[in-house]
């Protein structure tokens, strides 16, 4: 992600960080409709040479997040994982670390050596899905730019394609993006 990117995505986390007290005056008058969001200080990673830079500068945004069904975990939180297929076998030989989840169950990766970030679905089989990979961006920061805040959101229960209904139409984080122009 270029400068002026991540200028734009900070411009957004700090837009929806002076958002925050309306959207809580809405989920407390119906928190069964609105999901939770919560932005978490940003700071420095404390081995920022263990990580990929791009990790890095979405650290200094937040340290952790939740944006609808998708949760980043503090520093303290990621921890490696190796994403396999449905025999069991690795899908690659990439040192991938979790560094959160969508519904809190589908693994969010970050390729150590790249920064290449995808979200991994394990039980891709049951579905009859030819891989778990769902989502795969070339950064950490693209991921939140064009997942978190973007039109990719729809695609954190798989291809949009192969989804059943249009879940995303009632999903108030997905709203929440609409109303701002975010999801375009």
């Amino acid at each position: 992600m270029n400068d002026d990117d991540f200028d734009s995505l900070q411009d957004k986390v700090a837009e929806l960080r002076s958002s925050l007290p309306g959207m809580r005056t809405r989920w407390d008058a119906s928190p069964d409709e609105y999901e939770f969001v919560e932005i978490g200080d940003g700071a420095a990673l404390s081995e920022p040479d263990q990580y990929p830079q791009d990790l890095n500068r979405l650290n200094s945004l937040f340290g952790s997040a939740t944006f609808g069904a998708i949760d980043f975990d503090g520093e303290e939180y990621f921890e490696a994982e190796t994403p396999v297929d449905f025999n069991g076998d690795r899908i690659d030989d990439i040192d991938w670390i979790r560094i959160g989840t969508v519904n809190h169950e589908d693994s969010i990766l970050v390729d150590k050596a790249t920064g290449r970030t995808m979200v991994y679905f394990l039980n891709y089989g049951k579905y009859g899905w030819d891989n778990g990979v769902m989502i795969d961006c070339p950064s950490p920061t693209m991921f939140v730019d064009t997942v978190c805040f973007g039109p990719r959101y729809r695609e954190i229960e798989g291809p949009v394609e192969l989804q059943a209904e249009s879940w995303w139409e009632d999903d108030p984080w997905y709203n929440y993006l609409r109303e701002r122009g975010y999801h375009q």
